[in-house]
């Protein structure tokens, strides 16, 4: 009994470093470790996170990739010629081609997540690089009955089974996306008449890895071919495709309202 005790006070009192800086990933990974039962503090970019490590303690790091002042793979590499060299550090990306996830395999870091991070993904890779498991049920996400069409333009059930079946704090997520994905979209369109593929494709995988977090999964995929074509310096079809997110992105408005999230 007094094992089982022990094991339950070590689990808790493990500490995640969370590198992250967009608020509204941000607030999604705190709350889905404050379900799992982990303390967490946030960096907001790669520079925070290796300040944060030099002056505390903490037992696991989650870092997004792509992220202003330092980036998560030069904040790896400083992390691992510091004073905690050994600490596990997982990737957080919406990179889903093999060759990134092999990046960060090679930067340093232990192993990586792809974006959006559902609970159960999430509880699995703590559970790998921490020394005991997390506590806790597995949450029930309530019924979410929709069309196969309405699935595709906002999947309410992913973005729940994401956030613990957490009702008020999915609409808190999907409102901060609604009030910053135009911003989102003008600055995409920026670069575009600018001509600056790189530009474009960071835009565009900011984007995609927003959508991916509230459940918008059709902008999620234009966001994404978007990025792919920026990627390879395909301008034009990164203009055909611009118009066509942006219609997506009024069209998950209007599910949302016939739904009842706003």
């Amino acid at each position: 009994m007094g094992e089982a005790v022990s094991a339950t006070r070590s689990r808790r009192s493990a500490k995640i470093l969370v590198a992250e800086d967009n608020p509204t990933n941000l607030e999604v990974a705190l709350a889905q470790l404050r379900k799992l039962g982990y303390e967490a503090t946030a960096a907001t970019n790669g520079a925070e996170a290796v300040e944060a490590l030099r002056h505390g303690c903490f037992d696991l790091v989650l870092m997004d990739c792509q992220m202003p002042v330092m980036d998560g793979f030069e904040a790896t590499r400083s992390i691992r010629s510091s004073s905690q060299p050994g600490i596990p550090i997982v990737a957080v990306t919406a990179d889903a081609m093999s060759d990134d996830r092999d990046r960060c395999l090679r930067e340093g870091m232990n192993d990586y997540l792809a974006k959006p991070v559902e609970l159960e993904p999430l509880r699995a890779m703590l559970a790998k690089w921490l020394p005991v498991n997390t506590p806790g049920d597995t949450p029930e996400v309530p019924e979410q009955p929709a069309d196969e069409k309405a699935k595709v333009i906002f999947n309410a059930e992913s973005l729940l089974l994401r956030l613990g079946g957490d009702r008020q704090l999915a609409g808190r997520i999907v409102k901060g996306f609604l009030e910053s994905a135009p911003s989102q979209l003008s600055n995409l369109r920026k670069r575009l008449e600018e001509a600056d593929a790189s530009g474009a494709r960071s835009q565009a995988h900011s984007l995609n890895g927003l959508a991916a977090t509230v459940g918008a999964e059709g902008l999620q995929a234009l966001a994404l071919a978007i990025e792919q074509a920026g990627k390879d310096g395909q301008l034009d079809r990164c203009g055909e495709l611009f118009p066509s997110a942006v219609e997506e992105f009024e069209q998950f408005k209007s599910t949302l309202k016939r739904a009842g999230w706003l």
